[in-house]
């Protein structure tokens, strides 16, 4: 999973442990989230998180690599535009997903990829 510190990616976690899913709970830096997760890291062995870039193409092929996802829930982004550089936004939403979508076509193809739709990346092309 993608953006699993953030607010929509903590709750999908709990959900996808609950339904007895292994989860590698991806988050861009050891600040956003990671320390809400100590605690189901230490009860239980099926929560592994660890940092990623979307926006490193290197990055997301090394964490596919290590996690071998069938499923990959992609929820990292920004969700406001107000002060923030517009560079910055398309990168991580524009970019950071067409990296992703990459990513798992090279390392695991037979993924199924989950995203939900951002109004703001759409028209986002390559």
């Amino acid at each position: 999973m993608t953006g699993a510190g953030g607010f929509v990616g903590t709750y999908l976690v709990e959900l996808l442990l609950s339904n007895g899913y292994q989860v590698f709970a991806g988050i861009h830096d050891k600040k956003s989230g990671r320390s809400g997760f100590d605690d189901q890291v230490a009860e239980d062995n099926k929560l592994q998180p660890f940092t990623f870039d979307v926006t490193n193409q290197d990055s997301i092929e090394e964490a596919l690599f290590k996690a071998r996802p069938d499923e990959v829930y992609h929820l990292a982004g920004l969700a406001k535009t107000s002060g923030i550089a517009a560079e910055a936004y398309y990168r991580i939403n524009c970019q950071g997903t067409l990296n992703l979508l990459r990513a798992v076509e090279k390392v695991c193809p037979h993924a199924k990829v989950f995203t939900w739709d951002r109004p703001a990346v759409t028209g986002c092309e390559s």
